[in-house]
């Protein structure tokens, strides 16, 4: 690529940062450049960048179909568990899965730090921090999700569950109870499992665990529409709705192990090291927009729940879920650019 002029800026400025470059690519046969399964040549800047933009566009393919799977699964969800559980119920259940976007900053921001974190430390081939980054980051999230899991059971247990399902009647609080204990179970999981899945994003790998996503979304849509013939009731719904969306990375922990870069030696056991993790102070602006979302977002399903009650959430989740669709584009794309950027701050390009 040819330098261009650095052009609309202050001269003092423009002489530091040197002459600008384009990086990206202008002819359409340079565009399908990308599209190959085999690596370019990393020891470059120009072979470097061309690889992340090839990885990237991987992960894009993935997390495209992935996202469409999603879709594909809530809309079956809907179009089955409706008319089988009824308004009541179905309601009760979605708003118990809106929980996990409510209670998502419970992490700190942690599992969001350590893709930025070990996208730095792979831009260093510093295989040591990236060891010492992952195995704290997986630790301090298993820790929390066993904390948060257990709290949440105990909650379940002795919560009194007609104040959150307004008009619900005596079955299905019960159902709601063992449907919650369940939840704490599958939440407690996620935290390490999300954990994982930024680690390979840092690792320019994302597409992997949305390959491994796929799989399991793929077996959730085609086991759905047989739970009703066996009495599924809204614990299983849960179970196989929820479980797809966000165990995968659990698949990933092995690998990781195996690969050297999860070591007991690197688990922080002091809460003076915890303290001093990088990743707890990288996590403090992500953990502030986590609560927005949880806020702004993850209320919404249990707001109603707990002034109207569970029948009309099933009204608010058609609403919702018809328009999916508009939310799901961009989320495809930021979630591939989200670790192109961030290999390419940790290289100073």
């Amino acid at each position: 690529m040819t330098p261009e002029p650095s052009v609309g800026l202050d001269p003092r400025v423009a002489a530091r940062r040197g002459p600008r470059r384009s990086y990206l690519p202008v002819t359409f046969g340079q565009r399908l450049a990308y599209l190959r399964l085999t690596s370019f040549d990393v020891s470059t800047p120009e072979g470097a960048r061309s690889e992340r933009i090839r990885l990237a566009i991987i992960a894009s393919a993935f997390s495209l179909v992935s996202r469409a799977l999603v879709l594909v699964l809530l809309l079956v969800a809907t179009r089955i568990a409706l008319p089988y559980l009824g308004t009541e119920r179905f309601g009760m259940w979605a708003a118990i899965s809106s929980i996990a976007m409510l209670l998502g900053f419970l992490d700190l921001g942690i599992a969001n730090a350590l893709l930025n974190q070990v996208a730095s430390a792979m831009a260093a081939n510093d295989d040591l921090r990236l060891a010492r980054l992952s195995s704290e980051g997986i630790a301090l999230l298993a820790a929390f999700g066993a904390v948060a899991g257990a709290v949440l059971a105990g909650l379940a247990s002795v919560a009194p569950l007609a104040g959150l399902f307004k008009n619900a009647s005596p079955a299905t609080l019960v159902e709601a109870r063992g449907t919650l204990m369940a939840f704490a179970v599958l939440f407690g999981l996620s935290m390490p499992a999300q954990g994982a899945l930024r680690i390979y994003a840092g690792m320019q790998r994302a597409w992997i665990g949305h390959a491994i996503t796929t799989g399991l979304l793929v077996a959730a849509i085609v086991v759905f529409p047989f739970l009703p013939r066996f009495g599924a009731g809204t614990t299983t719904f849960l179970a196989i709705t929820f479980g797809a969306q966000q165990l995968g990375g659990l698949a990933l922990i092995v690998p990781l192990i195996r690969r050297g870069h999860l070591r007991p030696l690197f688990v922080p056991r002091r809460f003076a090291a915890l303290r001093a993790s990088p990743l707890v102070a990288a996590g403090g602006l992500f953990f502030m927009l986590q609560i927005g979302s949880a806020v702004l977002i993850g209320s919404n399903q249990f707001v109603v729940s707990s002034l109207i009650g569970p029948s009309a959430v099933a009204v608010l989740v058609l609403g919702q879920r018809l328009f999916l669709i508009t939310s799901q584009v961009p989320t495809v794309v930021n979630t591939a650019l989200w670790p192109l950027y961030a290999d390419a701050e940790a290289r100073g390009d």
